[in-house]
C-alpha cells in the first residue's frame, strides 16, 4: 500500500492510498482462485477541537480473477469516524460507522484430484 497525505492547515488533512495485490493460490480444493486486487482510498480528517476530530473516507476495492470465465468482485465502502483523545493522553476513543455495497460472483469448483 502506498499513501500520500497533505495538510493544508493545522486542522485539515487530506489523503489517498493505493494498494495492489496479486494472489496465486498454488493449491487445489478450498483455495481461492488466482486474482489481482486494487484498492483506492480517499480520506479527509477535520480536527474541530484539540480533543475531537472527524474522519470521512471512501474506498473502492476491486478484485479481478485471472482464471477465464470468473467475474470480478467490486466493493465500495464509505466510512465516518468521530475520534476523541484528550490532550497529552495516550488513550482515546473512536466511533466508526461504515456502509459497504458491492458485488460478488458465485464460484463453485469441483476437485478432480485427491488431497495429498
Amino acid at each position: 500500500m502506498l499513501g500520500v497525505t497533505y495538510n493544508p492547515s493545522e486542522r485539515l488533512s487530506l489523503g489517498v492510498n493505493l494498494g495492489l495485490h496479486s494472489y496465486v493460490s498454488q493449491g487445489g480444493t478450498g483455495y481461492l482462485p488466482d486474482s489481482n486486487q486494487t484498492t483506492r482510498t480517499f480520506f479527509a480528517t477535520w480536527k474541530f477541537s484539540p480533543a475531537w476530530s472527524l474522519t470521512a473516507s471512501t474506498e473502492s476495492d476491486d478484485m479481478v480473477f485471472t482464471d477465464p470465465g470468473q467475474g470480478p468482485v467490486s466493493n465500495q465502502i464509505y466510512t465516518a469516524t468521530v475520534n476523541y483523545q484528550p490532550e497529552k493522553s495516550r488513550w482515546g476513543a473512536a466511533l466508526t460507522l461504515d456502509k459497504q455495497s458491492g458485488s460478488s460472483p458465485t464460484y463453485i469448483n469441483l476437485a478432480t484430484g485427491k488431497p495429498s
